[in-house]
């Protein structure tokens, strides 16, 4: 048997840790793990965050969905899925739609990231893909400040972040003026 243990890109940052736990356990209440769940969040570009810091939050979301649901649910992360799929097709000559029909999730679990002035802004919610439902919402945590020190983990202060975009859209009004 395999422990698993999760690895949170915080270090001993318990903080976060426990806001990520009960922001998980939050939605976890609300679907059935009885169901495959899909796991997708907005890419850098959509959500302004950097692709390492997200890479990170994603594993600490996965490993906390997990946990608050005692590592019962059926999970899929959909930003890794298609390096798993290449390796059991290149290494154990897996066949695409037998991986696919596998794969196929039932509920998608929608993380929707921004960094604003107090932190991480977090939404979780859970839309069904199947049947009768299909598109409809089955639970979200609403947006969730979860308290984390942009500066130390992201290197970003927030304020300094903002005036830099004003300057930036300044510059970009005055090209366009010439």
């Amino acid at each position: 048997a395999t422990l698993y243990t999760p690895f949170f890109a915080y270090g001993n940052d318990t903080s976060f840790r426990q806001q990520l736990h009960k922001l998980s356990t939050s939605i976890m209440n609300n679907i059935s793990i009885e169901k495959k769940i899909s796991l997708k969040s907005l890419s850098p570009e959509e959500s302004g965050i950097p692709k390492e810091f997200l890479k990170k939050l994603i594993n600490d979301i996965e490993a906390s969905l997990l946990e608050a649901s005692n590592f019962e649910v059926d999970l899929v992360v959909r930003s890794k899925i298609d390096d798993v799929w290449s390796e059991a097709i290149e290494f154990n000559n897996a066949k695409f739609e037998e991986i696919f029909k596998e794969a196929r999730a039932e509920v998608m679990l929608m993380l929707t990231p921004r960094i604003i002035k107090d932190g991480l802004e977090l939404n979780l919610s859970a839309y069904s893909l199947q049947g009768e439902n299909i598109g409809k919402t089955l639970a979200s945590t609403g947006s969730v400040i979860i308290d984390i020190d942009l500066k130390r983990h992201l290197g970003i202060n927030i304020e300094e972040y903002n005036a830099q975009m004003e300057q930036i859209l300044e510059q970009i009004k005055e090209v366009r003026k010439s």
